[in-house]
């Protein structure tokens, strides 16, 4: 969903005005209205919209939240259209998309348009992997977490540029050391599979199926090396995938 100014006689700001069943009512964070159960559950939600000009510069976005109201305070620039697009979800697809790290959230603060243009690259990644390994744990360093850091490099880079892919999987796994799992093998395995993603998104350009069916299938052929330094890490081609261990 995303809402457009023209040019400057367009209005600069928006109120939207949200209604709750009972035992329900709205919640706001500062990324984000929320619909809470009685329990205090995040069952919906609308995410308050990215700015970005024609230029694909960052255009900022002020919220305030009363009562059912929720005002929107548009930014401005020279460059139109200025697009305002929101993210909304529910369930677990809207807390894995904002419950990312302190890492990747300034990536995508520095870089909204391209982290707007990947918003979706998260969700095949983790349901695609973990459909396609059943027997496979989603905590474990094994075929499932190499599929997923696979599709999801490849999409970034499909979706936005090699660069931005990249940076985002950096920000991940910084964000992953402050987990009390993390493990240096781990992170020596998902920055080699991040690479061969980025690898199949730059060979697939314009062909997502394609990246998701690879990584899948690199996935099911994925060597298993319990310690990574072993092997040449710098994986120029990015032909497969490495797990730590079996599922």
């Amino acid at each position: 969903m995303s809402l457009f100014r023209l040019d400057n006689s367009a209005p600069a700001s928006l109120d939207l005005l949200f209604g709750a069943p009972a035992g329900y009512s709205l919640r706001a964070t500062p990324q984000r209205v929320e619909l809470v159960d009685s329990a205090g559950a995040v069952v919906a939600g609308v995410g308050l919209p990215l700015g970005f000009d024609s230029t694909g510069a960052a255009v900022p976005v002020q919220a305030s939240f009363e009562g059912n109201r929720l005002r929107l305070q548009l930014g401005n620039s020279t460059a139109f259209p200025i697009e305002f697009p929101a993210i909304a979800a529910r369930g677990s697809t809207l807390d894995k998309w904002w419950s990312t790290g302190i890492q990747q959230r300034s990536v995508c603060e520095n870089e909204p348009y391209d982290c707007y243009r990947v918003r979706n690259a998260r969700g095949p990644a983790y349901n695609l992997s973990k459909d396609a390994f059943p027997e496979a744990t989603e905590t474990d360093d094994n075929r499932i977490d190499a599929a997923r850091h696979c599709i999801w490099n490849g999409l970034m880079t499909e979706g936005a540029n090699r660069g931005f892919a990249e940076r985002m999987a950096a920000a991940l796994e910084h964000d992953g050391r402050a987990n009390p799992d993390w493990t240096r093998n781990a992170e020596l395995m998902d920055e080699y599979n991040n690479k061969t993603g980025v690898q199949v998104g730059l060979r697939n350009e314009g062909a997502p199926a394609a990246i998701e069916s690879t990584c899948l299938q690199y996935g099911r052929e994925a060597r298993i090396v319990p310690e990574p330094e072993t092997i040449d890490l710098t994986n120029p081609y990015g032909i497969d995938l490495i797990a730590l261990r079996h599922p």
